[in-house]
């Protein structure tokens, strides 16, 4: 019987070496058969065959999330382009893993909407600054012309004032002329001393 083992074993390992180290080497292209007949390392093979299967489901699941991931990254990119060339509008999806890229993606967003917001503020008062310049622009208009209105209306009143001058004088000298005359004719002044 140690015969039959020792022949048994070396067939067995002969077959499965090959293989092995095609999957150390990352190759799991070929499978390993496992033979109709149980024998004691049909067990051993099974075993290695369902490692084999979780090791490429693994790697599938690995590629899968690279793939997710890198779509993600470059979607992100493509978002935050546009962002840079101006355009508020845009967000990130967030998937449904709600995992760290999705909170990175919020956190995105968020910052989407208050760069949005401050533009949107900073173009309605700068609306408002504009409205407010023109307004004062016609206020100071105004004015200007309500200065020349009044320095009109003062240059008459001055005009005026000179003529009520003049005549204020001629009638004092009137007056003075009436008191001289009277004074001639021997009579009272009419008119106060002062005048």
């Amino acid at each position: 019987m140690p015969k039959q083992i020792k022949r048994v074993i070396p067939e067995h390992i002969e077959k499965v070496i090959p293989i092995l180290q095609k999957y150390a080497l990352g190759d799991f292209s070929e499978n390993i058969k496992i033979p109709a007949k149980e024998d004691e390392y049909t067990e051993l093979l099974v075993g290695i065959h369902i490692m084999v299967d979780d090791i490429k489901e693994l790697i599938q699941n690995q590629k899968d999330t690279t793939v997710s991931l890198t779509t993600r990254v470059n979607k992100t990119i493509d978002i935050l382009e546009q962002v840079a060339k101006s355009e508020y509008s845009v967000q990130i999806k967030i998937s449904e893993q709600n995992d760290e890229f999705d909170s990175l993606s919020r956190g995105i967003n968020g910052m989407i909407d208050e760069i949005k917001n401050r533009i949107e503020k900073e173009a309605s008062l700068n609306e408002e600054l504009q409205s407010s310049n023109e307004e004062l622009k016609v206020t100071n208009e105004e004015l200007n012309e309500a200065k020349l209105s009044l320095q009109d209306k003062i240059t008459e009143l001055e005009k005026q004032q000179g003529f009520m001058l003049d005549r204020e004088k001629r009638i004092i000298e009137v007056k003075r002329e009436v008191n001289s005359l009277l004074k001639e004719l021997n009579r009272s002044e009419k008119y106060l001393k002062g005048v």
